[in-house]
């Protein structure tokens, strides 16, 4: 009897997986002409490399009593987080960072 059983499941599973490789064969035929292209990611940027420098940064500084005014810096750019910069702002922000840290 439970042989049987595993039989008739085995069964349905290979139809099942029959079914999903048509389906799946069908989509990505349909995937070149009519779905629409999925919204892109936002692309990194060439100039990350001043966020690499920055977060340490701005982290130092932070722990060395600026926290108040890196965050009213971030505000001004209307960003809650160093991430959220735009790769031009990143890089601004820096540059305020080395001059905050001369001081």
């Amino acid at each position: 009897m439970l042989e049987e059983v595993i039989k008739d499941l085995t069964e349905a599973t290979d139809e099942l997986r029959k079914e999903i490789e048509k389906l799946t064969a069908a989509l990505k035929a349909q995937s070149g002409a009519a779905t629409p292209a999925a919204p892109e990611a936002p692309k990194p940027q060439a100039d990350d490399a001043p966020t690499e420098d920055l977060k340490p940064l701005a982290l130092k500084l932070s722990r060395a009593g600026h926290k108040a005014a890196i965050r009213d810096k971030l505000d001004s750019y209307g960003v809650k987080k160093l991430d959220d910069l735009t790769a031009e702002q990143a890089a601004e922000v820096l540059d305020w960072l080395k001059t905050l840290g001369e001081k």
